[in-house]
């Protein structure tokens, strides 16, 4: 259940900027795919426990990224052409998967089977949308049976 708040207070949004930038340098400095990315670092401590890590999420983007491909166990794919991705829609993902994380005490499990690669086809309809819209949406279509 989606928590009765409307919007995440200005502390908690610089945490999901952080781990958005970092998502966007895991694309642009690590060269990564961002959908492999996603989907495996949602079993990491750090990614579970990212808003209470002060010490990581104070970093710089780039540091931020290594940390928590440190705790990656499988190896990321690295991007490729087939799926085009660019900088902007890397940020975006981050931010609306952090601010679910952070807006619903139970968005983990949710995340963790999330179709992020339907949600990354979706990017263009859903980025310009309000934030809570989007992750509704994203809910509703991009939710695989738990």
């Amino acid at each position: 259940m989606i928590s009765d708040k409307r919007y995440l207070p200005r502390y908690e949004l610089s945490i999901v900027r952080a781990f958005a930038g970092s998502v966007e340098s895991a694309y642009k400095d690590y060269k990564l795919d961002i959908c492999d990315y996603l989907e495996k670092i949602m079993d990491t401590e750090i990614f579970r426990n990212f808003e209470n890590e002060h010490c990581i999420y104070t970093e710089g983007y780039h540091c931020i990224a290594g940390k928590i491909l440190e705790q990656v166990t499988d190896k990321v794919k690295s991007n490729n052409d087939d799926i085009p991705f660019d900088a902007e829609t890397a940020y975006w993902m981050g931010y609306v998967i952090m601010y679910w994380k952070l807006y619903d005490p139970d968005a983990l499990s949710r995340l963790k089977s999330m179709d992020i690669e339907g949600v990354y086809w979706a990017y263009d309809s859903l980025h310009t949308q309000d934030i809570i819209y989007a992750i509704r949406a994203i809910k509703e279509n991009f939710i695989k049976d738990l």
